[in-house]
């Protein structure tokens, strides 16, 4: 079905959704939705799970959330085009109870979501202050988090995905940048350390429920990719986008998680990133 590029469609809080967005922007908007703070957490998840267990635990919550996001686009495409979120879509299967429940899961889930990123930016910022200033200018993690959400609020509001799509490009050549320089200083801190890595598990089975915490964390966008569709200008590509990416995020969670707690070891924090030794690079990707 084709639709003229200026085409908006109406979403339901009444805003308009302009239906203009290219195949290169929706790839780079649904690579942001599933890659943010939560891949640095992964990889010690897999020091409690194992190497073993955490790549199989990925995999499975990688392919769920592919099954599930496939149920959605299958659903809209029997109840009709005129749906462009989640929330319709409850509206439409199951009425004004079924759109309230899937509000208030999307809310509750997005406003775990972006308070944890919020703390991250909060965190990470502070440390970074902290060192660069030689420990003068410190804990003041509340100040980062409150100057961090006066930005991304007003970002929240924005209705067009084809702009968003330029943030989302920055936002992962950012991410793409900071992986390699964890991998890179990985490779370094595995060839220096061995002993770091002596002591790698395989197969934990006891910690997997808080293992599961943090892999879903990791595939977040599962509410969104409806308003993602109805925002492209050809969203019969869609379906193969969404796969060719999910595709792409499950080896990326991987292929990064597996090696970041192989070159640290147990010695593996939180978050990957305070791994690092603190010179100007590390200092950028934090």
């Amino acid at each position: 079905m084709e639709r003229p590029e200026d085409l908006d469609i109406l979403s339901e809080m009444g805003h308009a959704i302009t239906a203009n967005a290219s195949i290169p922007q929706t790839y780079f908007n649904m690579f942001k939705i599933f890659i943010g703070i939560g891949i640095l957490a992964t990889p010690s998840s897999i020091k409690q799970v194992g190497v073993i267990g955490g790549s199989v635990g990925i995999l499975i919550c990688g392919l769920l959330n592919i099954y599930t996001m496939r149920c959605q686009l299958k659903c809209k495409d029997k109840v009709g085009e005129h749906v462009t979120s989640y929330s319709e879509l409850g509206m439409e299967v199951f009425g004004p109870q079924g759109k309230a429940f899937v509000d208030f899961c999307i809310t509750v889930s997005q406003f775990g979501f972006c308070i944890a990123y919020l703390i991250f930016i909060g965190n990470q910022m502070d440390q970074v202050i902290c060192i660069e200033t030689q420990q003068d200018v410190c804990g003041h993690k509340n100040f980062f988090i409150i100057v961090s959400a006066l930005i991304l609020v007003p970002i929240s509001w924005l209705r067009k995905f084809s702009f968003i799509s330029y943030i989302s490009l920055f936002a992962s050549i950012s991410i793409v940048f900071a992986l390699a320089v964890i991998m890179t200083y990985g490779e370094e801190n595995y060839v220096n350390h061995p002993e770091a890595h002596k002591n790698i598990r395989y197969v934990n089975a006891r910690n997997m429920p808080l293992f599961f915490g943090v892999a879903v964390f990791n595939f977040e966008g599962n509410g969104v990719i409806l308003n993602v569709q109805s925002s492209m200008k050809d969203p019969d590509q869609f379906d193969r986008i969404m796969r060719t990416v999910m595709i792409g995020i499950i080896s990326i969670l991987i292929l990064f998680s597996v090696f970041s707690y192989e070159a640290f070891g147990d010695q593996i924090d939180d978050m990957v990133t305070m791994n690092l030794p603190h010179d100007n690079l590390t200092t950028s990707v934090q």
